[in-house]
Protein backbone atom coordinates (compact mmCIF):
# COMPACT_ATOMS: atom_id res chain seq x y z
CA UNK A 1 0.00 0.00 0.00
CA UNK A 2 2.74 2.23 0.83
CA UNK A 3 4.07 1.87 -2.83
CA UNK A 4 1.28 2.89 -4.37
CA UNK A 5 0.32 5.92 -2.05
CA UNK A 6 3.70 6.87 -3.01
CA UNK A 7 3.06 6.81 -6.52
CA UNK A 8 0.26 8.47 -6.70
CA UNK A 9 1.61 11.27 -4.40
CA UNK A 10 5.23 12.07 -6.31
CA UNK A 11 5.39 13.62 -9.72
CA UNK A 12 8.08 12.15 -11.99
CA UNK A 13 10.92 11.41 -9.37
CA UNK A 14 14.42 12.61 -9.45
CA UNK A 15 17.65 11.27 -8.53
CA UNK A 16 17.52 14.35 -6.01
CA UNK A 17 15.10 12.74 -3.55
CA UNK A 18 14.31 9.27 -3.15
CA UNK A 19 10.79 8.37 -0.85
CA UNK A 20 11.33 6.94 2.05
CA UNK A 21 8.99 5.21 4.37
CA UNK A 22 9.03 8.52 6.74
CA UNK A 23 8.45 10.74 3.59
CA UNK A 24 5.14 8.68 3.01
CA UNK A 25 4.58 8.00 6.50
CA UNK A 26 4.26 11.72 6.72
CA UNK A 27 2.27 12.21 3.25
CA UNK A 28 -0.30 9.61 5.52
CA UNK A 29 -0.65 12.17 8.35
CA UNK A 30 -0.18 15.77 6.33
CA UNK A 31 -2.75 14.62 3.71
CA UNK A 32 -4.94 12.97 5.67
CA UNK A 33 -9.20 13.66 5.78
CA UNK A 34 -9.90 11.57 8.61
CA UNK A 35 -11.87 13.38 11.26
CA UNK A 36 -12.23 16.57 8.18
CA UNK A 37 -15.97 16.58 8.70
CA UNK A 38 -16.39 15.64 12.62
CA UNK A 39 -16.49 12.27 14.04
CA UNK A 40 -19.60 10.69 13.20
CA UNK A 41 -19.43 11.39 9.43
CA UNK A 42 -20.30 8.81 7.13
CA UNK A 43 -19.84 10.90 3.81
CA UNK A 44 -16.28 11.49 3.89
CA UNK A 45 -14.88 13.10 0.76
CA UNK A 46 -18.92 13.19 -0.86
CA UNK A 47 -19.14 16.45 1.15
CA UNK A 48 -17.78 17.93 -1.04
CA UNK A 49 -20.76 17.21 -3.67
CA UNK A 50 -22.99 20.09 -2.68
CA UNK A 51 -26.38 20.51 -3.89
CA UNK A 52 -24.57 23.78 -6.28
CA UNK A 53 -21.70 21.08 -7.15
CA UNK A 54 -25.01 19.09 -8.68
CA UNK A 55 -26.78 22.26 -10.57
CA UNK A 56 -23.41 22.78 -12.27
CA UNK A 57 -23.30 19.06 -13.20
CA UNK A 58 -26.65 18.79 -14.58
CA UNK A 59 -26.29 22.54 -16.86
CA UNK A 60 -23.62 20.48 -18.28
CA UNK A 61 -26.34 17.46 -19.54
CA UNK A 62 -26.63 17.90 -23.13
CA UNK A 63 -29.38 14.99 -23.70
CA UNK A 64 -30.95 12.22 -21.64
Amino acid sequence: MYLLFAAALMPAQSDHHKVTKADIDRWMTELSNWGRWGQDDQLGTLNLITPAKRRDAVALVKEG
